[in-house]
């Protein structure tokens, strides 16, 4: 039985299982910090985020636990691997942890795996612990380049895949039959498997570059990833929402972690996409820029055009 859904794009797919799983007034636990976009259909469909505590290796199973027994949410949502934006990837252990904790309370799962192709070795998805439960979303898009954007849902069950379809369909009808073809094309003649060499190459060049660059500074990162996670020290002189609006102005997609927060107590920290720039050589000079407006904070007091 068919339990998969071709769609585009991935945003799409959470608005359906979202608006599937929780009805206005529901609930979706998560990490303390999370894709915005999450944030943002949340809220458009009236339904509350309840974050989870969380430690260096992602949400904690057993404050998972205690969401279950006192107040049952209707999913869990993760994106366990490079997470957006402290590029976290959750070990096997604390993979299955949380799927067991999922599948006592029977919780659905929504996995958000939209950088899952890009790690060599990456754990095994959060699905393989737990099926019957899990919705895993993964596409094109944040792997190959934000115009390919194709994904798919793996469904527990052939019925629940039906019943997504029909809220996928609600939403936006169908896929592009020529954005599908072209994607399935990469896949059956190698292409697809060429472009994730070089896009992992190319990011690890650029993780190289910050390493060298931003040697002074603490901040997280993954090899295969497109973004880096900056902590900002208040002895700096910056505060993390003006330091990232101060990099937006000269180019640079800095965002502070106040987008990111699900619990009204963001972190004083910066994600920095690395994806931006054309070349290795415009990459390092924004990584430059970066390293000399954090390191001066002068640049507090001149104008934000």
């Amino acid at each position: 039985m068919k339990t998969r859904c071709s769609f585009a794009p991935a945003f799409t797919a959470l608005v359906a299982l979202v608006s599937q799983l929780a009805r206005p007034g529901g609930m979706i636990c998560l990490d303390t910090l999370a894709y915005p976009g999450i944030k943002a259909i949340a809220a458009q469909l009236g339904v509350r985020l309840q974050a989870l505590a969380r430690d260096d290796d992602g949400p904690l199973a057993h404050a998972f636990e205690a969401l279950c027994r006192s107040d049952k949410p209707n999913a869990f949502y993760c994106n366990p691997t490079i997470q957006n934006p402290s590029t976290v990837t959750l070990s096997s252990k604390r993979r299955e942890a949380l799927a067991d904790v999922a599948l006592r309370y029977s919780v659905p799962i929504i996995e958000d795996d939209a950088y899952g192709m890009l790690p060599v070795n990456a754990p095994d998805a959060m699905v393989s612990f737990a099926p019957d439960l899990t919705y895993y979303v993964t596409g094109f898009s944040k792997s190959f380049g934000a115009g390919l954007r194709v994904a798919y849902i793996r469904a527990p069950s052939s019925r629940r895949a039906q019943h997504l379809a029909g809220a996928l369909r609600a939403t936006t009808v169908m896929a592009s039959p020529f954005t599908m073809l072209l994607a399935t094309q990469w896949v059956r003649d190698g292409t697809a498997d060429l472009m994730l060499d070089a896009i992992r190459a190319e990011s690890a060049a650029r993780q190289e570059i910050a390493s060298r660059v931003l040697s002074k500074w603490k901040f997280d990162a993954d090899p295969a990833g497109f973004h880096f996670w900056m902590p900002i020290d208040s002895a700096c002189g910056w505060q993390a929402s003006e330091l990232a609006l101060q990099l937006r102005s000269q180019g640079i997609g800095a965002v502070s972690a106040t987008a990111f927060a699900t619990d009204g107590n963001p972190p004083e920290a910066i994600r920095v996409c690395l994806g931006g720039p054309k070349n290795l050589d415009e990459c390092e000079d924004a990584l430059r820029l970066i390293a000399d407006t954090v390191e001066h904070p002068h640049h507090l007091h001149l104008p934000v055009m």
